[in-house]
């Protein structure tokens, strides 16, 4: 719903788009925004300034049976208010079900106090349970006391909680790493970075990890100096890492576009010297390679396949829907890469048979649904493309005369 708020920086007042009812079975898009943190966030368009939106949530997850209600305190919503408002929300749910869908579980409302459990039930849901979320909170302190406590304090606790260190503790690290580099704290980041360095070399899964690092970093440095990801280079590669499955599985995946009828050329020459060499014993390890890339080439042949009839069958949506904006607004988190070539492609072939009308109407689709992404784009992004669309130098330079405020390092970096 479109709803009036105030930038908290500039007091600004403007029109934001804010999602109270998340239903997954209609608009499963609103769950993904939920669980990034970028839901009912918006951005002053005076000061850009962003900042999320207090408000009522209401979760409904058909699938799961699960309706829950989370009315933050701090807005003081009176019982009566509160009560019309769950009422509208459950007549909402049970307008968006199918006649013989389980309507009961509507009726009784789970109430969360706090917005930390809903979106911990949330995540139940995705399979995250309770003990994980805890587990994940208690690294991200751990890191914290590690950048700011003493060499001897340090060693205790890396081994009274070396349970704790492990893929994920790295990630959480990395983060953290990433967020004093771009804050300007310096000295924090290098004691960082040193733990680091200190924890690939004293732990099992640290020296793992820089193993992984350094195999995939000469991958793609080489792979940049061709400039491009050739046959050659990859082969080059998943041979050199085929002893070691972790390193081989994310090599295969940073490089399966490379998968090709010239490819398993070069592999089954390779193949066929080693058998000339010493017989099917010397080439089992790539006769097993080639086996297993077999397979991840027909799963992704497959899974293209089915990209581009899912992408068909939402254009037919939106072609037949008698409102195809709103459809389009509904369907926004299925257009992709995939969906954009499906349209361009349908748009060729009808001005290629000459039927114009046809071409026009999809025409018509494809701006709408650049329009409404520009909608939901973040100022910057969308002052860029009104700079880009302005060809005129002059006319371009009075737009940046006329918005200082968006002539930020933000925009330098859309840039």
């Amino acid at each position: 719903m479109q709803t009036q708020v105030s930038c908290p920086r500039c007091q600004t007042p403007f029109v934001a788009e804010v999602h109270q009812m998340i239903d997954v079975g209609v608009n499963p898009s609103l769950k993904r925004l939920l669980l990034s943190g970028q839901l009912n966030v918006v951005q002053c368009p005076s000061c850009s300034t962003v900042f999320p939106v207090l408000t009522p949530l209401v979760y409904h997850d058909p699938e799961n049976q699960m309706f829950m209600v989370h009315v933050p305190m701090e807005l003081n919503i009176p019982t009566a208010d509160r009560e019309r408002l769950i009422g509208r929300m459950v007549q909402q749910a049970m307008t968006s079900l199918p006649e013989s869908a389980p309507k009961g579980y509507l009726l009784q409302p789970e109430t969360i106090l706090t917005l930390q459990t809903f979106m911990e039930r949330v995540l139940e849901t995705e399979g995250i349970t309770k003990e994980m979320i805890e587990r994940q909170r208690a690294q991200v302190e751990l890191v914290n006391t590690l950048a700011t406590a003493d060499r001897d304090v340090v060693d205790y606790l890396l081994k009274e909680r070396a349970k704790e260190i492990d893929e994920t503790f790295f990630s959480i690290l990395q983060s953290v790493i990433e967020e004093a580099n771009q804050t300007g704290q310096e000295e924090r980041a290098i004691k960082l970075i040193n733990l680091r360095v200190r924890l690939f070399q004293e732990t099992e899964v640290g020296r793992q990890l820089e193993k992984r690092q350094v195999a995939l970093t000469a991958f793609q440095k080489e792979a940049q100096k061709a400039g491009a990801l050739t046959p050659e280079i990859y082969l080059k590669h998943l041979v050199k890492n085929a002893a070691d499955e972790e390193i081989l599985d994310t090599v295969i995946a940073m490089g399966q576009q490379a998968l090709s009828y010239e490819f398993f050329s070069l592999l089954t020459e390779e193949i066929e010297k080693k058998q000339q060499l010493g017989g099917d014993t010397a080439a089992q390890p790539l006769m097993k390679l080639r086996e297993k890339l077999l397979a991840v080439y027909d799963e992704l042949q497959q899974q293209s396949q089915q990209i581009m009839v899912k992408a068909g069958e939402t254009l037919n949506a939106i072609l037949t829907a008698d409102d195809y904006v709103a459809e389009i607004r509904n369907r926004l988190d299925e257009i992709d890469d995939a969906f954009m070539y499906v349209l361009s492609a349908n748009i060729g072939e009808f001005e290629k048979g000459g039927q114009q009308q046809q071409a026009d109407a999809l025409k018509q689709i494809y701006q709408t649904i650049l329009a409404l992404m520009e909608e939901q784009a973040p100022a910057e992004v969308r002052f860029v493309n009104q700079l880009v669309r302005t060809r005129d130098p002059e006319a371009r330079r009075q737009l940046l005369d006329e918005n200082p405020a968006m002539v930020q390092p933000e925009l330098v970096q859309v840039l």
